[in-house]
């Protein structure tokens, strides 16, 4: 098969023709149609993810998308699904409580097992996801790792007050826009944050209520809530001072969900504060498979489709990866694969 492999940390990206993948029990084969490209998956490339990733060469991709050409009872051949990256371990207290994302042994396609920036790939049938047909496969893995990863998030941060607010920094980013679309379709009211006029016109446009630039936003925030501050405010930069900006926006009894992480980042808590006006700071990543399957079903019934920046061919990978790396770019980033014959 073809295959675009990563020789080593900061390389360029090579297309090859690799042995197919060896479906192991309990595994299905799918034909891989498209695969986004991610921050975590340039933080790989980079050697910077995870402590570094020293298990190179690599093929990369955590989100394939595609069809399944070898089944199992359970996911059959035809079905068309989206790969959940993370191969979790199913015997640890986490995933015996269905808490699978907090999984400590888990392992993730494209960065300990093959991914799928390749023609095939073989993963575990329980990380197949069936995806709806009114989806397209570059619908289906933009929403990978942004959509669920959002709705996981959002679900972390427990029951939230009447008529919520809910503040998204990096706005126009795969999370930020999957943040703003996924609370618009819940009917909650939300704030963005962008660093340009282009992308404050796009938040509006995805259903955001008021836009503020990146710089100064929480006044902003708490002028447009009668002083009160969002209910939940979700980061996706991971910068330290746009997270210290949030923090200065949030509500009593309100929460600060991170998603977004810099490595080596720091941030100064005022834990007084926090003590006073009950509020909590958490981290989020990954997600549950009930995530994507909810996520897919909110996109198909309410006609909504992920941001898309750019799509690349597989020979194209190297450039897909810098296009990652553009901080000007709005939406995802997708390898699009053709048919397999």
């Amino acid at each position: 098969m073809r295959a675009a492999v990563t020789p080593a940390a900061k390389t360029p990206i090579e297309t090859r023709t690799v042995p197919d993948p060896a479906q192991g029990d309990g595994e299905v084969l799918v034909s891989v149609r498209a695969t986004s490209v991610n921050r975590l998956d340039r933080a790989v490339w980079l050697g910077v993810a995870m402590g570094g990733i020293d298990r190179f060469p690599l093929i990369q991709g955590i989100d394939a998308a595609g069809v399944v050409v070898t089944g199992s009872d359970a996911v059959p051949e035809g079905t068309r699904v989206v790969v959940k990256p993370a191969v979790t371990c199913g015997t640890c207290r986490w995933c015996a409580s269905g808490r699978e994302a907090n999984c400590p042994n888990q392992q993730m396609h494209g960065i300990h097992r093959q991914g799928g920036f390749a023609d095939l790939i073989a993963v575990p049938e329980g990380n197949a996801v069936p995806l709806r047909d009114e989806l397209s496969f570059i619908e289906g893995t933009a929403a990978a790792h942004s959509h669920a990863v959002v709705m996981r998030m959002i679900r972390a941060a427990g029951d939230l007050p009447p008529d919520p607010v809910v503040l998204v920094t990096g706005a126009t980013g795969s999370l930020g826009s999957a943040a703003l679309q996924i609370c618009s379709a819940l009917g909650i009211r939300t704030i963005g944050v962008a660093s340009s006029e282009e992308k404050r016109e796009v938040a509006t446009s995805l259903g955001a209520s008021h836009v503020g630039p990146s710089q100064g936003f929480a006044d902003q925030v708490r002028a447009v809530t009668d002083g009160a501050g969002a209910d939940l405010v979700l980061d996706t930069t991971g910068h330290p001072e746009v997270i210290a900006e949030g923090l200065g926006a949030t509500a009593r009894g309100g929460r600060v969900a991170l998603v977004g992480a810099t490595p080596g980042s720091r941030v100064d808590l005022d834990v007084l504060g926090l003590y006073r006006n009950r509020q909590a700071v958490l981290g989020s990543s990954g997600s549950h498979v009930s995530d994507f399957v909810d996520v897919f079903d909110l996109l198909a019934d309410h006609g909504l489709s992920p941001l898309i920046s750019a799509t690349y061919g597989l020979d194209e990978a190297a450039a897909a990866m810098d296009a990652v790396g553009d901080r000007d770019r709005i939406g995802k980033v997708v390898i699009e694969m053709g048919s397999r014959t």
